[in-house]
């Protein structure tokens, strides 16, 4: 055997590496969940569809928000959007 043909031999197969798997996305959900929850379907601060997770208490009722920004707004000066709220409640 040529010692060129001796080195080829000596070599371990390639180690093949796992298949990379892709990070597989969850759907974001949909803002029927939270707007099942809360009492609004849209924003009070900004009139945009209301996102799970972004929800507060207010007289016992749950308000939803788009963002944490709207909610955050929202904490400020609750009774500034309560007209919103209960108008949207009621649709």
């Amino acid at each position: 055997m040529k010692p060129a043909d001796k080195k080829a031999q000596d070599k371990k197969p390639a180690e093949t590496k796992p298949a990379e798997t892709k990070a597989v996305e969850k759907p974001v959900p949909a803002a029927a969940p939270a707007a099942a929850s809360a009492v609004n379907t849209k924003c009070p601060v900004s009139d945009h569809d209301v996102e799970a997770g972004f929800t507060a208490e207010v007289d016992g009722r749950t308000v939803g928000f788009c963002c944490d920004k709207c909610m955050a707004k929202f904490n400020k000066d609750p009774k500034k959007y309560a007209d919103k709220i209960m108008a949207d409640a009621k649709k």
